[in-house]
Order: C-alpha cells, then sequence, then structure tokens
C-alpha cells in the first residue's frame, strides 16, 4: 500500500521526470489502496494521494502503467492510477494474470448478491434436493430444518462461486473490454511490447508539441490527429502486431517527410488565419487589403534571391 511518505516521494518523483527531466514515465503498478489508519490520516495521506493525481494530470509526456504478472491494483490506488485522469498522456496495460478494480472480490460479493440473499436464492435455483424440498413445503409439509440444514450445507460451496464470478471481473479481458486497459500483456513479450509502444508515442507526441508550437491555437487532440493521418499508411502496412514498431521506425528514419508536413499544416493554419482576418473587414477595407497585398507580393518577388540550381 502507499504511506504517506512514499505517496508523497511518489508525487516529487513524477513531477521532476514531467518538468526537469522531460521523459516518459513507466509505473508498475502493484498497490492494494493507501494505508488508511488514523495515524496516515494525520499524516496527510490523502493530500499527498491527490499530489500524485495533480502530477498525473500535469503529465505532457507519454505515461505508461502496467500491472504486473500476479500484482493487483485496488481502492484508492485504481482512482489515482486511473488513465481517464489524463487520456492524452496515460495508458495502462495489465499482464494476464494481474487483477484489477475498486473492491476485492469478497467486498464485491458482499455488495452484487447483497450479503448472500441472492446467493441462497441461486442455491433453491440450482439445488436439486432444495428444489424438491421447496416443492413439499409448497404442498403443506414441514420441512424447514431441512432447508435450513441444506441451505447451511451449500452455503461456503456458493460463496466461493461468487468470488470466483467477481474475481472474473477484475481479470484482463473484462478491463479490456471495459476500456480500462489498452492490451493485456504476456510476461514474456511485455518487454518488446512496451518498448516500441513507449518508442512510438514518444515520437508521435514530440510532432505533436513541435506543431502545437509552429501552428497558434492548435488542440492536442488536433495536432495527434494530423500525426495519425501522416502515419496512416504505414500502421495499416505493418498490421496491428507490428505497427508500433513501424511508426517508430518511420518517423526516426523519416525526419523530412514529417517536417514537409508540418510546415504545410503552419502554412494551412496561416492562410486561414489571414482569410478569417480579411473576412472580418468591411468590403471596402477587403478590397483595398487586397491591392496592397498584391504589391506586397510583386516587390517582395522581384526583390527575392534566386533559386539555387
Amino acid at each position: 500500500v502507499w504511506y504517506p511518505d512514499s505517496a508523497y516521494k511518489t508525487a516529487q518523483a513524477i513531477r521532476d521526470f514531467n518538468r526537469g527531466e522531460g521523459l516518459p514515465l513507466v509505473i508498475f503498478a502493484n498497490w492494494r489502496g493507501f494505508s488508511g489508519g488514523t495515524r496516515d490520516m494525520f499524516a496527510e495521506v490523502l493530500k499527498y494521494g491527490a499530489m500524485i493525481v495533480d502530477a498525473l494530470v500535469d503529465y505532457k509526456h507519454p505515461v505508461t502503467i502496467y500491472i504486473p504478472p500476479n500484482g493487483e491494483l485496488r481502492g484508492g490506488a485504481w482512482v489515482v492510477l486511473d488513465p481517464k485522469i489524463n487520456e492524452e498522456s496515460i495508458e495502462m496495460f495489465a499482464d494476464v494474470d494481474a487483477r484489477g478494480g475498486i473492491l476485492e472480490p469478497a467486498g464485491a460479493a458482499e455488495i452484487v448478491f447483497k450479503k448472500d440473499q441472492q446467493v441462497v436464492e441461486m442455491m433453491h435455483r440450482c439445488d436439486e434436493q432444495l428444489r424438491d424440498l421447496d416443492a413439499k413445503k409448497t404442498s403443506g409439509q414441514d420441512v424447514a430444518a431441512a432447508i435450513q440444514q441444506r441451505e447451511k450445507l451449500l452455503l461456503p460451496l456458493y460463496q466461493q462461486v461468487s468470488h470466483e464470478y467477481c474475481d472474473l471481473h477484475d481479470r484482463c479481458p473484462r478491463m479490456k473490454s471495459l476500456g480500462a486497459i489498452r492490451e493485456g500483456l504476456h510476461w514474456a513479450d511485455s518487454r518488446s511490447y512496451l518498448h516500441w509502444r513507449i518508442r512510438r508515442r514518444v515520437q508521435e507526441n514530440s510532432v505533436a508539441r513541435r506543431l502545437m508550437r509552429s501552428v497558434t491555437g492548435i488542440s492536442y487532440q488536433q495536432a495527434t490527429a494530423i500525426v495519425a493521418d501522416l502515419v496512416k499508411g504505414v500502421a495499416e502496412a505493418a498490421g496491428k502486431a507490428a505497427e508500433d514498431r513501424a511508426v517508430a521506425t518511420w518517423i526516426e528514419e523519416h525526419a523530412s517527410e514529417v517536417d514537409a508536413r508540418l510546415e504545410l499544416e503552419r502554412q494551412k493554419a496561416t492562410e486561414d488565419e489571414i482569410y478569417r482576418l480579411v473576412s472580418s473587414l468591411p468590403a471596402a477595407k477587403r478590397g483595398e487589403l487586397v491591392r496592397d497585398l498584391v504589391g506586397y507580393s510583386r516587390v517582395a518577388g522581384a526583390f527575392a534571391p534566386p533559386a539555387r540550381t
């Protein structure tokens, strides 16, 4: 679990990586939550947990969260590391043998099955002896003691079933279907997969940030959409299994094509801005401005240095 001092150090490290180092962040998440003792509450464990959230929300570089084999991410630790707090930067992955969720299976079963009330109802639907006893009870026979004895015998078994049911919802396939994680990984392949995934995201993030600096007013979502369009053909040609490696390598080896696309987007944004400004003028002023721009173009063209051959 996170204690006040370790939570503070985690938040401090994340801030340093973001502001001072400018590095991508990898978190191996295996926490059951925050320590909730009275002393820890006085030591402001909640405050330092909120500092982790603030640091991740402000993170401008790729963040990769990985739940390792047999690891668990529970309680407040899941809330703090939820990718939804910064969907631009954070991606979460989990090993196929990992678990993740706010509540552990035993606690979730208490809520889902209403403190064994629905478990008992399940017994009466599934167990043949209880169905026979229910039929006898309906006909007027006194079988209450036999029903109670049978329920007591079956309760531990059905409780295990209810816990297993809730545990299935905390596993990798269910987390992926809900959108909580991007992909489930096998430990043997995780190093290679995460290497190329992070390498691709670093390159794409760098291009998107450069575009945002050169084009005024463009959002991060718009910039990433342009980058995605730039590498779309490479990703489709490589296929899903190899697209991270292909895209990362292409961006690294085709800097001139990337620069050309960024320059094209800058020029398009400049044209759109000029058109917007001209459209906001009265009609008479537009004509004067267009005439001045034509004259400026002629003068600038006459004094332009000759093109090199």
